[in-house]
């Protein structure tokens, strides 16, 4: 059994309008979901063990305050930044433990949440995966290599008003 927690970026700030968008960072609402989001993995006990990041900035800035307290194992992949569903499959299907994160950016980690499950969530807000959602999805093969699309059977989606209201 493998089990992957997908994750997009939480909210960036576009104040300063000269950086690049790879260089974009969290606004005050992308911090706070963040820190709402990290409690919530840790009342669940999600504890990923290797993860893949963006190099984009906001990703780091995400994953640095979704795991502060983890010993996870980190690469940070610039081939993450804005990739496809079919590219984030073949990142994912190279990895090798049982519990995996990976933080990227829309529309790629939208369209593969919605690719790799069976079933689709009702959710209101999967269709769009907004800044900060994260999808946990179990996987009965014992290796990534064999992760392929509509294989997958969810655990939950969330985003972070779901955990505010």
């Amino acid at each position: 059994m493998k089990r992957l927690i997908l994750m997009r970026h939480a909210k960036s700030s576009w104040d300063n309008l000269d950086l690049s968008d790879h260089d974009r960072t969290l606004n005050a609402r992308g911090r706070a979901d963040c820190e709402l989001l990290a409690a919530w993995m840790a009342e669940r006990k999600l504890s990923p063990t290797q993860v893949l990041c963006s190099t984009a900035e906001r990703c780091v800035e995400t994953c640095a305050a979704i795991l502060k307290d983890s010993d996870a194992e980190i690469s940070y992949k610039r081939s993450l930044y804005h990739a496809s569903e079919d590219q984030i499959l073949a990142q994912v299907q190279g990895l090798t433990d049982d519990c995996v994160m990976v933080f990227a950016h829309n529309p790629g980690t939208g369209y593969f949440a919605s690719r790799i499950l069976a079933k689709r969530p009702e959710h209101p807000k999967f269709c769009t995966y907004p800044t900060a959602a994260i999808t946990v999805v179990d996987f009965d093969i014992d290796d990534w290599a064999k992760l392929d699309f509509k294989t997958g059977t969810l655990d939950v989606f969330i985003t972070p008003s779901d955990l505010k209201s």
